[in-house]
């Protein structure tokens, strides 16, 4: 099965922004974003509260997109993962359902297939332990994963990581913290790995070279060109990583 690279956008009020540590900063214009050049394209939604913006944003590139398309933002129920399937997503990312409906996970899974969905963590590490972050209550919680996650794991199709603390930098993703983490995630279930401060191919190739690991996303805004895509996708070809040859 091909390796994946993949397009992480962070929308916040139904524009594309940079984010540090998910939270939005600047504004940028998509025009030179080379969609096609992506196995798959990932929304983030940073705001707290999903706006009628971002659904609009949503319907403007469903019109013209080729490849897959994930969706996050605010998904507790099952009416609201259909609003959003209904839109034109493929799958769905869910985030702090986990922690507030855990239930959400079978009701969507039992009628889309568990493949559309997408389990999102936000990963901090806080004096020598890992926890996941409430972008709602702007707080870290006590642990990366609740107690009962084993009930919940017949309904995840893919799991997605993320470094809040490296987001939105440019210093280098933290590898060994990519590791760790990923060595705590269940066997099974594929990882993607998100927002997480990549800069250079070499990167990218090294986690896409690992076995557990299905994609990576690009959510740099100065590698998602046709020019910069492409160079990725070449220099992983190189190193012998099983990617699409677009």
């Amino acid at each position: 099965m091909y390796k994946r690279i993949t397009l992480l956008l962070t929308i916040s009020n139904g524009v594309f922004t940079k984010s540090r540590s998910f939270n939005p900063e600047h504004i940028y214009t998509v025009p030179h974003v080379n969609y096609e050049g992506f196995d798959e394209v990932i929304l983030v939604c940073t705001d707290t509260k999903v706006s009628n913006e971002y659904q609009c944003f949503i319907n403007k590139l469903v019109k013209s997109l080729s490849v897959p398309l994930v969706i996050s933002g605010g998904v507790f129920s099952l009416g609201e993962a259909k609003s959003y399937f209904d839109l034109g997503a493929d799958r769905l990312i869910i985030n702090r359902a986990l922690w507030d409906n855990p239930s959400v996970f079978k009701e969507i899974a039992t009628i889309y297939g568990k493949q559309a969905v997408i389990l999102s963590l936000d990963f901090y590490k806080k004096e020598n332990k890992i926890t996941s972050y409430d972008w709602e209550k702007k707080e870290y919680r006590k642990s990366l994963l609740p107690k009962y996650f084993p009930e919940i794991l017949p309904y995840i199709g893919e799991i997605l990581i993320q470094d809040v603390e490296q987001d939105g930098r440019v210093l280098g993703a933290n590898i060994d913290m990519i590791f760790e983490i990923c060595n705590l995630m269940p066997k099974g279930i594929p990882i993607h790995i998100g927002s997480c401060g990549l800069v250079d191919w070499d990167q990218y190739a090294e986690l896409l070279n690992l076995d557990f690991v299905d994609a990576v996303s690009v959510s740099n805004v100065h590698h998602m060109s046709k020019k910069a895509i492409s160079s990725l996708r070449n220099h992983c070809i190189i190193k012998n990583i099983y990617i699409r040859n677009i």
